[in-house]
């Protein structure tokens, strides 16, 4: 676990820690080792006679430590290479270590990935779910001609009818890294959503069901592979046990009664997988083996919508057809959804038909918000048994679903009815409330964004400022080794902006000479790629929105060069191409660097001028 005096979101970026070392990706134990000895003379605090620069070499000091801590442990080092800083801040079990790294790193990401799974759903280890029933078929009858429409309506709305049919509660908690507890009571009348469920009651009864409280105990004891034992807690003869394999392209569950009987006892086999290695198409097959009867087969493919960045809308399908003996019979399916973000809202159409019950559609529209913590939905449902309204509102884990029932009857008049309704609905919310929440959360995040980004940036100058400060007695000491053998003398850096089309800003730019001075080491200078230059010590950012570029002059074996490289990419001195073949007024003045007209108390001023 990573324990440090540190936070920001500078220890986010990628490749930080190398960057603290100013040694790239690919460096040996050695150059770490060097570099880390030597920084650390550089940025001791006890070197440092100011309070404020204390405060500022402290920090570098503690990123040093921290840097050399984690890329000088090998194991460390590959979580922080294929991770980044998060993964530092998980305990991974022990037996990681002695795996090969062609397997190290799979395993390293699957108990990330679950790792993390796990921190969200122990946010709230609580939900509860509340089914009603709203009996509006008297609102759609045909009325008495001879009675006034007061009485009528007044009689109508009288017959109507709610009931709460059930109640369930779950509760999760956490039995350390790789096992989970799950305690599951309901109360109610049996309805189609309850699971588990092996007893019928009389109709209108409210009472505990005996099913009703359940344990769910599953341990995960690899990385792909987990076991799940389930219990009727009021029942403990009902037990059953699920095994599942998951990996990147296929999940296997078996799923076994536990019984104490001479029937076999029915076997439930779930496989899906990946149909293609470069799509997320997926394929199911599930199979219930029973000698009571025939087996219960389905067979489907799933093709989710793809969300990529940039993208406003994505569509997705389900499609697939069951073998099962009981009613309804045979049955194939079809399911299109479409995801429009700019809403975040998803919109679903499905239709069912079995050879016993007939055609089932459904059109079902649902709003999630933004922080994920509330989502709306509603669907209309029909087929030859009537036609249903279903509300459903979760918010924090906690769900309340109304099923409307409309009609008995099959009628097209409610179902458009019913439609229009439920879109009505979303777009008077829409304009009247989610556009302005959502233009509002906006502005709220976009304005703290500016402010956290203007008081960084603050301090990010100051501190870069203090940097270059105490850089300076290792730049005199580099540019008199460079100079003394004719080395790699920087003249002048500077680090700054260009707008989109090319055009340098120059004024907008930071003076870096001390710095990049700094970083040379035995007549070279290599800066990695990939990262950010505002990362280097004594860098920052002057203009957050825009690109940056690297310049630099310099000079070698006597000779004038000139350096000039994007944001990201690496920088290599010396080289030939940067040779300047013709020098015109501003190449023929003194070769001293303008940060030597201050110098440093502890190095004598030398005078640099032939």
């Amino acid at each position: 676990m990573v324990s440090r005096e540190l936070h920001g979101e500078r220890l986010r970026e990628k490749n930080f820690l190398y960057t603290v070392l100013d040694l790239p990706i690919f460096a040996t134990e050695a150059e770490i080792k060097e570099r880390h000895r030597a920084l650390s003379l550089v940025f001791h605090p006890d070197r440092q006679h100011d309070e404020r620069l204390k405060e500022i070499a402290k920090e570098n000091f503690l990123e040093i430590q921290l840097a050399y801590e984690v890329l000088s442990d090998p194991f460390r080092r590959e979580i922080y290479d294929i991770l980044g800083f998060e993964g530092l801040e998980i305990q991974f079990p022990n037996n990681l270590k002695t795996l090969p790294v062609d397997e190290l790193r799979p395993a390293l990401r699957g108990y990330f990935y679950e790792h993390r799974a796990q921190q969200l759903q122990s946010q709230i280890d609580s939900h509860a779910t509340v089914v009603c029933s709203l009996d509006a078929r008297e609102l759609f009858y045909d009325g008495w001609h001879a009675r006034d429409w007061v009485t009528d309506l007044s009689e109508r709305l009288t017959a109507t009818r709610m009931r709460i049919l059930s109640l369930r509660h779950t509760f999760s908690r956490h039995l350390g890294q790789q096992t989970k507890l799950q305690v599951i009571s309901r109360v109610g009348l049996p309805v189609d959503d309850e699971e588990d469920q092996d007893t019928s009651l009389d109709p209108g009864r409210f009472t505990l069901l005996r099913g009703n409280i359940s344990g769910v105990i599953t341990h995960r004891y690899s990385v792909t592979k987990q076991l799940q034992v389930r219990a009727n807690l009021m029942n403990l003869r009902s037990l059953s046990v699920s095994w599942m394999h998951t990996d990147k392209l296929n999940i296997l569950r078996v799923s076994v009664p536990l019984q104490l009987s001479p029937v076999f006892p029915p076997i439930t086999l779930s496989f899906r997988r990946r149909l293609f290695r470069n799509s997320l198409t997926l394929g199911a097959v599930d199979c219930v083996l029973n000698q009571k009867g025939l087996p219960a087969v389905n067979i489907g493919v799933t093709n989710p919508p793809v969300i990529r960045k940039g993208t406003t809308f994505a569509s997705g399908w389900d499609a697939g057809f069951n073998l099962r003996g009981r009613m309804p019979g045979p049955t194939t399916y079809f399911q299109w959804r479409a995801v429009l973000l700019p809403l975040s809202m998803i919109l679903k159409i499905g239709s069912e038909f079995s050879f016993l019950g007939g055609l089932a559609n459904t059109i079902e529209g649902s709003w999630h918000s933004e922080t994920e913590e509330t989502d709306i939905s509603s669907a209309v449902v029909w087929n030859h048994d009537g036609v249903v309204l279903r509300l459903s509102v979760t918010h924090l884990g906690q769900t309340f679903v109304l099923p409307i029932r409309l009609s008995d009857e099959n009628l097209s008049y409610l179902v458009i009815l019913a439609t229009l309704a439920q879109a009505s609905a979303f777009a008077l919310a829409e304009y009247f409330f989610l556009r302005k929440l959502r233009a509002k959360t906006r502005t709220i995040r976009r304005e703290e964004h500016e402010q956290a980004q203007q008081d960084q940036h603050s301090q990010r100058k100051a501190e870069a400022e203090a940097v270059i400060k105490m850089l300076e007695s290792a730049a005199h000491r580099s540019y008199e080794t460079e100079k003394g053998r004719d080395g790699l003398v920087i003249l002048e850096a500077r680090y700054f902006p260009i707008e989109d089309d090319g055009i340098p800003m120059p004024d907008l730019g930071i003076d870096v000479t001390k710095a990049v001075q700094a970083l040379v080491h035995n007549r070279q200078l290599y800066i990695p790629g990939e990262s950010s230059k505002s990362l280097l010590r004594g860098f920052y950012d002057p203009l957050p929105e825009c690109s940056k570029c690297l310049s630099v002059r310099y000079e070698f074996r006597g000779r004038m060069h000139y350096a000039e490289i994007g944001e990201h990419a690496p920088l290599v001195l010396p080289l030939e191409s940067h040779l300047v073949e013709h020098m015109d007024d501003k190449w023929s003045k003194p070769n001293v660097p303008r940060w030597y007209t201050t110098a440093v108390p502890e190095v004598p001023v030398f005078d640099n001028s032939r």
